[in-house]
């Protein structure tokens, strides 16, 4: 069984457990030993990527595996996802009203170039798309707010 970790910065979510695991990543090799809840997981392969770092860890006694995902970015910025739990609406509304980054939206996977792709949008706008049932995706870049729904055909 595969375990995905997810993480923007040294703090990662597991996915199944919905447990928080603090892995510090910046300066592991492979064949490095990490402690997580008192398991030894070896780092046995790491993969870059065009926006992401992944790690690849696996326990020896077990011979289950673990992943992490490391996004470039700053520790502070916003990255919530309705996908595994972690979009909390107020504080994504709350830090959309107090910064001065505008919005742009995008309806569907970028990387299938949808119509609405990164179209800018108001801060009301973004509001009222977080706060629609639809599933939701809340991510800070380093000059804009990119708030991006997918559709049920998304999800498969």
């Amino acid at each position: 069984m595969k375990r995905y970790i997810r993480s923007s910065t040294n703090a990662a979510r597991t996915t199944q457990a919905r447990d928080f695991v603090n892995i510090d990543v910046t300066s592991l090799k492979e064949q490095d030993i990490v402690n997580v809840n008192g398991l030894d997981w070896r780092l046995y392969y790491i993969q870059e990527y065009p926006r992401a770092i992944q790690y690849n860890f696996i326990n020896d006694d077990s011979n289950r595996k673990i992943t992490v995902t490391k996004t470039p970015g700053h520790p502070e910025w916003l990255r919530m996802s309705s996908v595994d739990s972690s979009l909390n609406e107020r504080v994504a509304i709350d830090t959309i009203l107090n910064s001065n980054k505008p919005c742009v939206y995008t309806h569907g996977l970028e990387y299938r170039h949808p119509t609405t792709c990164r179209v800018p949008i108001s801060k009301e706008k973004a509001i009222e798309i977080i706060k629609s049932p639809n599933t939701v995706d809340v991510e800070e870049e380093a000059d804009v707010f990119h708030i991006n729904t997918l559709s049920g055909n998304d999800l498969w």
